[in-house]
């Protein structure tokens, strides 16, 4: 069985774009749909049917290596507290951007909202992680592991919050650090793995979980 794939210049450019450019036009989706959350879920949806249709090859794969491993059940819930934590940690004393649902809009737009909750806790992640490996798959780890997680969280922590984050330095400041620990936790989850499947289920079902406790409990 083929267990191989490639990113080209096309996947790589493409994906890139599609996660980084496509949130920049959130203000102006905005003048049209009168919502955040609507313009967001638009946004992440859009995203999600790009990079997984050039990327399948690339989730294929990684969720076949994903299957193969019963121990990676053991570090999806790992994910999870480690996910967790780092929410935690940001609603309690970072306080980064992320975007969240409004309960308000799921009420008005009650037929629709399923359509909104996959966006923000299924698509956003997988669209995140994505991305995060595309940015990353060709950079050589070999003996400095711990590094090279630190220093592609750190950039990749950067760019989400310029393209994401409503402007203000202390904003921005803010979700770096937040994005930066997300995406510490996503390659360390990739690196014990060696499969993306096990960093998006986790990091969904840990936004699926917030979504749920702030507006229903």
């Amino acid at each position: 069985m083929n267990q191989s794939y490639k990113i080209n210049f096309f996947n790589f450019s493409i994906s890139i774009l599609t996660f980084f450019i496509l949130p920049l036009s959130i203000p102006t989706l905005i003048s049209f749909t009168n919502n955040l959350t609507i313009s967001y879920a638009l946004i992440f949806s859009l995203q999600a049917l790009i990079i997984i249709t050039i990327n399948y090859k690339m989730i294929e794969v990684h969720f076949k290596r994903f299957l193969k491993n019963k121990e990676n059940i053991i570090f999806i819930l790992f994910g999870i507290v480690l996910f967790t934590s780092v929410l935690l940690l940001n609603m309690n004393l970072i306080k980064g951007y992320l975007p969240s649902i409004d309960f308000f809009t799921l009420k008005r737009f009650f037929l629709f909202s399923p359509f909104i909750v996959i966006s923000f806790t299924i698509f956003f992640p997988i669209s995140y992680c994505v991305t995060y490996k595309i940015l990353t798959d060709k950079i050589e780890i070999a003996n400095i592991e711990i590094l090279i997680i630190f220093l592609t969280s750190l950039v990749f922590g950067a760019l989400v919050s310029l393209t994401y984050v409503p402007f203000s330095l202390d904003g921005f400041l803010r979700s770096f650090l937040f994005y930066s620990f997300i995406s510490g936790v996503l390659s360390y989850l990739y690196n014990q793995t060696n499969s993306l499947t096990t960093s998006y289920i986790s990091f969904a079902i840990v936004l699926l979980i917030k979504e749920i406790i702030i507006h229903f409990i």
